[in-house]
C-alpha cells in the first residue's frame, strides 16, 4: 500500500519535496494597477488548478499547496522510490514550462527527506531543505535538484536501464558552471512530441519560450543583477535548441538559429547520463 499524509494521524514520511516560487512576482504584483489584478489571479488560479489536476492523475497521494507565489509538492516514497521520483520530476516540468510559456519564470528546491504535508500544514526537514535550494543555490529560474536526489536518479539509470534508453536520462542537466544539477523542463516537450504532437505545436512552443525570455530581457535591460537570472535561460533554452531540434528536420525544414536568442550562447550543460558516463557523477 502506498504511504499517505494522513491528517488524523500527522507523521512525518520520507518523501520527494519541491518548493518553487514565481521569480520576480511580488514586484510584479506591487507594479500592477489595480484593475488588472483581477486578471493576473485568474490566470494564475487556472495554471495552478491545472497543475493540481495533473498531479493527481500521476498519484494521488501527493501533496500540493499553493500560496502568494509558492507552492509546495509533495510524493510520499515507496519502496526504491522510482515511480515518485519520476512523478515529481513530469509534474514540475509540466508546471515550469506552462508558467514560463505564460510569462511566468519559475524557481524552486526539490530534495528528499521527512515531510508532513495535509490542507492545512506543511512540516518536515525536507521542505526546509527544498527552500534552501530555491533560495540559496537555485539562483536563476530553475529548479535545483538536491545532490542526495540526482544520486538517486543516477542509481535508476545505471541499475535498471542500463544507459541513455532510460527515461530519466534526459530528465535533469548539470550547468557545468556552478555544478548543480537541475530539471530540464523543456524536455516535457519532447515527451509531448514523442506522444504525438505535431511538428508545427512542438515548433510553437519552442518559439513562445523564446520570446517570453527576450520580453524578461528587454523589460530588465536596465538591471544588470535581474537581467544576469534571464540570461541564464536564454543561455538554456539555446542549449535546447542545439541539443534536440536537429531532429526535427527529419520531419520539417526549419533554420535552428531563428528559434534561438541570437543575442547569447549555448549554456554549458550535460545530462545527468552524461555526467554518469564521463565520472562527474559517481
Amino acid at each position: 500500500m502506498y504511504p499517505e499524509y494522513d491528517p488524523h494521524n500527522p507523521e512525518l514520511l520520507e518523501s520527494f519535496v519541491c518548493f518553487a516560487d514565481i521569480l520576480g512576482f511580488s514586484e510584479y504584483i506591487r507594479s500592477t494597477p489595480k484593475e488588472e489584478q483581477a486578471q493576473v489571479l485568474l490566470d494564475l488560479h487556472s495554471q495552478l488548478s491545472d497543475c493540481y489536476t495533473e498531479i493527481k492523475k500521476l498519484n494521488a497521494s501527493a501533496n500540493f499547496k499553493a500560496f502568494t507565489d509558492n507552492i509546495v509538492l509533495a510524493y510520499p516514497r515507496y519502496e526504491d522510490g522510482e515511480g515518485q521520483l519520476g512523478n515529481i520530476i513530469t509534474s514540475i516540468s509540466e508546471f515550469q514550462l506552462n508558467m514560463t510559456l505564460n510569462g511566468y519564470f519559475v524557481r524552486g528546491g526539490t530534495s528528499l527527506g521527512d515531510y508532513y504535508g495535509d490542507d492545512t500544514f506543511a512540516f518536515g526537514p525536507a521542505l526546509l531543505e527544498a527552500h534552501d535550494l530555491e533560495s540559496i543555490y537555485a539562483i536563476h529560474p530553475r529548479i535545483a535538484i538536491s545532490n542526495t536526489v540526482a544520486a538517486l536518479m543516477g542509481v535508476y539509470i545505471k541499475q535498471f536501464y542500463g544507459g541513455s534508453h532510460a527515461p530519466q536520462s534526459e530528465q535533469l542537466l548539470l550547468d557545468l558552471e556552478d555544478n548543480i544539477y537541475f530539471i530540464n523542463y523543456l524536455y516535457y516537450i519532447e515527451d509531448l512530441f514523442y506522444d504525438g504532437l505535431p511538428v508545427a505545436k512542438y515548433l510553437d512552443m519552442v518559439m513562445t519560450h523564446k520570446e517570453k525570455i527576450e520580453a524578461a530581457l528587454e523589460k530588465y535591460s536596465d538591471d544588470p543583477k535581474i537581467e544576469s537570472k534571464y540570461s541564464w535561460v536564454a543561455k538554456y533554452h539555446n542549449h535546447y535548441c542545439d541539443v534536440y531540434l536537429p531532429s526535427k528536420k527529419k520531419v520539417q525544414d526549419l533554420n535552428i538559429g531563428n528559434y534561438k536568442i541570437s543575442s547569447l550562447s549555448s549554456g554549458n550543460f550535460i545530462s545527468l547520463y552524461s555526467a554518469l558516463r564521463t565520472g562527474l557523477m559517481k
